[in-house]
């Protein structure tokens, strides 16, 4: 109950985000969002030994509410960030569209649907290794690889 609690109150939060947040800003909306994720991230994993459990899937809770509420779309379709099955059915009924009514934008799709399902393959997978090794902090990867993805974005 507390996570669906908590993913209401962390919509609410990107949604609040979202409407007040100026263009003008030193650094985008998306980068905010993202940053304010990092910091729902480090927070659960910093204090996960020392506060209930709870109160970490709470924190991650309004970290995977600000992301889904924020990155909905990528190369103008919909798209999920967090939950495959969605992308799943988006790369199959791409495969189709190729095959079968010869779109060849379905192709592009494929490409761009593909690469998101592999690297959730891998990020699950290497999750899967690490946290065996480092147990509950293996959350910590998945902020430094938010930090990498702003700092990438923020190149060239």
């Amino acid at each position: 109950m507390i996570a669906i609690l908590m993913f209401m109150v962390g919509t609410i939060v990107a949604r609040f985000i979202q409407h007040r947040y100026h263009e003008g800003l030193r650094m985008s909306r998306q980068t905010f969002i993202v940053t304010y994720e990092i910091v729902l991230i480090v927070l659960a994993g910093a204090f996960a030994a020392v506060m209930p459990n709870m109160v970490s899937v709470g924190l991650l809770s309004m970290a995977a509410a600000a992301q889904l509420q924020e990155f909905r779309q990528l190369k103008g379709k919909g798209f999920t960030s967090l939950m495959m099955t969605g992308n799943l059915r988006t790369f199959a009924e791409a495969i189709y569209d190729g095959i079968f009514k010869r779109d060849t934008m379905a192709w592009d799709n494929l490409t761009t649907i593909g690469t998101i399902l592999f690297g959730f393959v891998v990020g699950a997978a290497l999750n899967g290794l690490l946290i065996g090794i480092f147990h509950g902090q293996t959350i910590f990867l998945s902020a430094i690889i938010l930090v990498m993805t702003v700092i990438a974005s923020h190149r060239g």
